[in-house]
């Protein structure tokens, strides 16, 4: 469930005076050191018995983020509060927020650690904080593409955006590590996001842009011409006949294509 579907659900079913539950969520952040976790999603990408080169793959682990929960985590800053939602009022299903925070200590980070605090009512609320009771929720891990060595008060600085494309999130961190010893001056920058870190195809990508003309392809064929045969009229059986006899390389069986509009049936039909 996104936001953007609670966002509908309080628009179209809230009665005035209605709750919803929860109430709210205030997400934290915080720079963390990870050792355990890395070496899990990230360090099995490096070397290799078979000394093969994984650099690829380890492209792709690095910029996506990860549920962790009872793995040994230590936080290097302060946690700070990223984003409030209030699903009473709440409008955008997107969030980004600023972060800047002083290590407390000597270290050596991995990347960004995410968790919440939740109002689900008055006097009742839950949270998947560090050291809280383990819940179903894990934390969220951001790596970094590769760790750094911090000094004690150091400073760090990142901005965070989820935005909901389609049905899901994309998530992108930019950090900026400043020198130990002149805070205006950045020693290390990071660029990540789940773009990089998604399998895409540049043919694939070439298919959404505004100015492509799309085809049909057979299979998206064979849908339309299932639509179009869903006319209230005819019956499962009959349409299947019909769809095996226009597109027998499809269908060897009539019946294969009775699960085909089966499906069909039960996603679209009334």
């Amino acid at each position: 469930t996104s936001i953007r579907d609670l966002i509908d659900a309080r628009n179209r079913f809230l009665k005035p005076g209605g709750v919803l539950i929860p109430r709210s969520d205030r997400l934290w952040i915080a720079i963390v050191e990870a050792s355990e976790v890395y070496d899990r999603f990230i360090g099995c990408w490096g070397e290799n018995v078979l000394e093969q080169d994984l650099t690829a793959a380890r492209r792709l682990a690095v910029n996506d983020p990860q549920s962790v929960w009872k793995q040994s985590l230590h936080l290097l800053t302060e946690p700070q509060p990223w984003v409030t939602i209030d699903y009473m009022t709440v409008d955008n299903p997107d969030a980004s927020g600023h972060f800047r925070a002083e290590t407390r200590r000597l270290g050596t980070a991995h990347g960004l650690l995410i968790w919440f605090d939740t109002v689900l009512a008055e006097g009742a609320s839950f949270s998947n904080r560090p050291g809280a009771p383990e819940s179903i929720y894990g934390a969220m891990f951001f790596p970094w593409s590769e760790p750094a060595e911090l000094a004690s008060g150091q400073f760090v600085s990142v901005d965070l955006q989820a935005k909901l494309t389609e049905n899901d999130y994309i998530w992108c961190w930019t950090t900026e590590v400043h020198s130990p010893t002149d805070q205006g001056r950045i020693c290390r920058r990071l660029e990540q996001s789940q773009l990089q870190g998604l399998p895409l195809s540049l043919s694939k990508l070439h298919k959404t842009g505004s100015k492509y003309v799309p085809q049909l392809s057979d299979e998206g064929r064979i849908h339309l011409r299932a639509f179009e045969l869903m006319d209230g009229q005819a019956s499962l059986e009959a349409i299947a006949r019909q769809l095996a006899s226009e597109f027998p390389k499809r269908f060897a069986r009539w019946q294969d294509a009775l699960t085909y509009t089966g499906q069909m049936s039960r996603e679209y039909s009334l």
